[in-house]
């Protein structure tokens, strides 16, 4: 599967997630749940092909080391965002 692909998928289980959370009326309903895990593995394969780029090029330079820190810092701030959802939408 190509990163562009894993994007798309990424965004179609990000919307199925949210669809399911308003039609279930719960963040952790069993689907929910279950949607939610399958999106963050396509979230951490994408993570791990980023760095893996970032430190396996010959270009290894600080330029990549920040790209590298930027994409640490989304994943972090991602986690967060997900665990402020469920501590407001939990039901």
């Amino acid at each position: 599967m190509t990163t562009m692909e894993m994007y798309e998928r990424v965004e179609y289980l990000r919307r199925k997630m949210i669809v399911l959370a308003e039609e279930k009326g719960s963040l952790v309903h069993p689907e929910v749940v279950s949607v939610s895990q399958e999106l963050d593995v396509f979230l951490v394969q994408i993570q791990r092909r980023q760095l893996k780029t970032c430190f396996n090029s010959p270009k290894a330079s600080s330029t990549f080391y920040i790209k590298c820190k930027s994409i640490l810092k989304y994943a972090s701030g991602f986690r967060d965002f997900i665990a402020n959802c469920f501590a407001t939408y939990a039901v």
